[in-house]
């Protein structure tokens, strides 16, 4: 049986007619590395996700809309 933690990720501002694809990072040595793509859909911006034990943080890339951004690290322990 893996261990696993969960990341929750919540995309603001709530619309019921936008969709986010952001992408999950993990720290891996000095680097960034990308992990895994997610979305959201709608009004239901809330993603969990399961990963591993590790540093991790998230991207939501540059669109039209504005520049890309990006979160904090966090640390998931497990």
């Amino acid at each position: 049986m893996k261990k696993k933690s969960r990341l929750r990720i919540d995309v603001g501002p709530d619309s019921s007619t936008s969709n986010y694809r952001v992408v999950i990072q993990r720290k891996v040595g000095k680097r960034w590395r990308k992990i895994e793509r997610v979305r959201t859909r709608g009004p239901k911006d809330v993603v969990v996700v399961n990963l591993r034990r590790g540093t991790y943080r998230v991207v939501l890339p540059k669109s039209t809309a504005g520049p890309a951004i990006t979160s904090s690290s966090v640390r998931l322990r497990r």
